[in-house]
């Protein structure tokens, strides 16, 4: 019994790992989408 709420565990350990993982990476795409919008709304008004 012991031995499957620690696999238990583990295993809740590692998906919660992995969604955090997937939530900065798109939340890291997405910085890098708006900067790149912003950097193209600077240039627009600079010229």
């Amino acid at each position: 019994m012991k031995f499957y709420l620690l696999l238990l565990l583990i295993g809740l350990a590692a998906e919660v790992t992995l969604s955090a993982k997937l939530l900065a990476r798109s939340s890291r795409e997405l910085t890098f989408r708006e900067n790149r919008r912003y950097k193209r709304l600077v240039k627009r008004q600079l010229q």
